[in-house]
């Protein structure tokens, strides 16, 4: 679906002004500037600004009453029509939050372009829905996400050379995304990959830019501060569903990545809310 901005700040603004998890993906189109709380960093919104929020994402949008902008949400079934369709989404480096690409600005000779795009998902969307209606509205997205893979890469971003190292960085990503509670050991990930770990570290160092144990310590990490902020399950119930079977363990984990304590943490979070 395609929702006005201004729209959705005026019918559900309790909901999208306070941090939340996405079940879905969302595409927003800023035309004026405003701000946007991702996890825990408030990211500078300028005008024309295209922003990829990926599942799961924990967000807030700022005060968005009078921007003419408009989101684009979509769910993975949605987009999975078939094989390369789910190998594409999950290989989209618009969507990879590890690599810290959230965003990016329209110029204005591509204006004309996106605006086309949305307004023939918007065609589609208010007509009839026959039997072709799913397939072209995936596939007028998956247009707009390939043009925007293209101006994303024309602008000052790093460069990612989808090679054998690419496609092994993006099985080591979704590995760790649906293992990192119960596999915390680079040897592991290393195993399963069937490549050594000195090869997994070199591969995660170039192309998300962390070794392999930073990024396994990042997604605990991320996780831990998302329930200690969002939730109010004790710390010893998050630490359990983080893996650790010990409060202290977790403890003690917390601290040498974060240098508080969790309660400190929530404390903290808690108090920078009010």
């Amino acid at each position: 679906m395609i929702i006005k901005l201004k729209d959705l700040y005026a019918d559900i603004k309790d909901q999208i002004t306070i941090p939340h998890r996405s079940s879905f993906y969302q595409i927003v189109y800023f035309k004026e500037e405003t701000t946007h709380l991702i996890d825990f960093d408030t990211v500078s919104i300028e005008k024309d600004t295209l922003l990829f929020l990926n599942n799961n994402t924990v967000h807030a949008y700022g005060d968005i009453s009078k921007n003419s902008g408009c989101v684009i949400i979509f769910s993975e079934s949605f987009f999975h029509q078939s094989e390369s369709d789910a190998k594409f989404l999950k290989n989209s480096v618009l969507f990879c939050e590890l690599l810290s690409v959230y965003k990016f600005s329209i110029k204005p000779q591509e204006k004309d372009t996106f605006k086309s795009l949305i307004e023939m998902m918007q065609k589609e969307l208010s007509g009839s829905r026959d039997s072709s209606h799913n397939i072209l509205l995936k596939n007028y997205l998956h247009n707009f996400l390939l043009y925007s893979e293209r101006i994303r890469n024309n602008q000052h971003f790093r460069q990612i050379n989808r090679g054998q190292d690419f496609n092994l960085s993006i099985a080591f990503r979704n590995m760790l995304e649906s293992e990192y509670r119960v596999n915390k050991q680079v040897s592991t990930y290393a195993s399963q990959l069937a490549i050594s770990e000195r090869q997994l570290n070199r591969i995660s160092s170039a192309i998300l830019g962390k070794t392999a144990k930073q990024m396994i310590d990042y997604r605990i990490m991320l996780e831990a501060k998302r329930l200690l902020t969002h939730s109010d399950d004790s710390v010893k119930e998050i630490g359990i569903a983080l893996g650790f079977i010990e409060s202290t363990h977790f403890t003690k984990y917390f601290k040498k990545h974060n240098r508080t304590t969790p309660i400190e943490f929530r404390k903290l979070m808690r108090v920078a809310a009010l």
